[in-house]
């Protein structure tokens, strides 16, 4: 009994030092008996030292956590906590094998994940419901695009190859992206646009000929010229979009989404105007842009950005603000992840609703619940409701194959 003691002991204690690091990376401030906890640990050694600056860096901690979602359970709990100075994995007295393992694995998503605690590596022992089990598995990388003169070609990560040349520019299909380069003999007639349409359910990476890329989000769409003989860089985006611009001074670049307007010279930036969120937002991850805003009779706004900054104006009074947001969770769909910072639910599942081409419905209110964390977009949508809902904050049903019904609460026993 003293040895499952022992190990309980040290458990708790790395969960402990877990939570501590949590705030110190999150810029909470810590007690002095906190403090004086993570100064301990750190000096334990240079083993110690080492893993709290990789709990740091949140790529670091990304790639640990989608490392363990491969390994066997069991090898996973094992090395994760060799890696914390613990000589085996803890034994906790429960009722259930599990129930065991899933504080487990919380603790390992403490550990590792530093604070985002509520999504551990769930092990379902059971089907998935009829409704779950008809939301189909579809290729991510999908668009359709426009051509100058009308016609649509349906774009899709089984094909690849060049397409036919669209005013000026050599147009070439890759696997997942459309990359566009100004023809050798490009003859500098009229300028051509082509528009790339994103469905829900999907998302497109385009290069554009003057090298800018523009990374489309579902349900969202980019209006542009093949080549770029005007005196700035226009074009026009709907939905949501990741941009990395090829620098030229003599080309602003200019984006336009519903009233919002930004310039820029060099930079990347994300820009989200779905029209059934509350605010456009721009957010500014590196270099320098203006935003402008023309809301109906509204005389012109115009913020200056820095990075780290957004601009944000609202749906519906078209008052333009600034605001220092959660980058992380603002580009987490870049980089294939729904990135949450005290994030409402509602917000989430809009995410959620695009991205698995869904609809939500709710039966009760869910407001004043808000959830910190992150996931990976390759989730099935019957996981990433199941790591929801074992937070018991809210559970899930689905009134048919294409509708969730969002029900505050824990899922009653039947």
């Amino acid at each position: 009994m003293a040895e499952i003691d022992d190990t309980n002991a040290e458990y708790i204690r790395a969960v402990t030092v877990a939570g501590i690091i949590y705030k110190f990376r999150e810029k909470q401030p810590l007690t002095a008996g906190e403090r004086q906890d993570l100064d301990d640990w750190i000096n334990k050694g240079d083993a110690n030292k080492t893993l709290f600056d990789e709990l740091l860096q949140r790529e670091r901690v990304v790639a640990e956590l989608e490392a363990l979602n491969g390994y066997d359970y069991d090898s996973a709990v094992s090395s994760v906590f060799a890696a914390i100075g613990l000589s085996r994995s803890p034994v906790v007295s429960l009722r259930s094998q599990t129930m065991r393992r899933s504080v487990t694995a919380a603790a390992i998503l403490l550990l590792i994940v530093s604070g985002w605690w509520f999504f551990f590596m769930r092990r379902n022992s059971g089907g998935q419901s009829a409704g779950m089990a008809n939301i189909a598995s579809l290729s991510r990388d999908r668009a359709v695009l426009t051509l100058g003169d009308g016609r649509q070609v349906s774009l899709d990560s089984a094909h690849a190859g060049p397409m036919d040349s669209q005013g000026g520019a050599s147009v070439r299909q890759e696997v997942g992206r459309l990359v566009y380069t100004v023809a050798r003999n490009a003859d500098g007639g009229p300028t051509v646009y082509n528009t790339l349409t994103v469905p829900r359910g999907a998302q497109y990476h385009v290069v554009l000929a003057d090298s800018s890329e523009v990374w489309l989000n579902a349900a969202s769409s980019i209006t542009y010229p093949t080549t770029f003989t005007a005196n700035a860089r226009e074009l026009t985006v709907t939905g949501e979009a990741y941009f990395r611009i090829a620098k030229d001074a003599t080309k602003p670049f200019l984006v336009t989404s519903r009233a919002m307007k930004v310039q820029v010279l060099g930079t990347e930036f994300n820009l989200m105007a779905y029209p059934d969120e509350p605010a456009i937002r721009t957010t500014l991850i590196n270099g320098a842009v203006k935003t402008t805003v023309d809301f109906k009779q509204r005389p012109p706004q115009q913020l200056l950005l820095r990075p780290g900054e957004q601009a944000a104006v609202d749906s519906a009074t078209g008052l333009l603000h600034l605001e220092k947001p959660n980058v992380d969770a603002v580009t987490g769909w870049h980089y294939g992840e729904f990135r949450c910072h005290n994030a409402e639910l509602p917000t989430i599942l809009r995410q959620i609703a695009r991205w698995y081409d869904v609809s939500i419905e709710y039966r009760g209110s869910v407001s004043g619940i808000n959830f910190d964390g992150v996931l990976s977009r390759k989730h099935r949508l019957e996981e990433v409701l199941d790591i929801l809902a074992d937070t018991r904050k809210v559970y899930f049903e689905f009134k048919s194959p294409g509708t969730v019904v969002v029900i505050p609460g824990t899922k009653p026993h039947r």
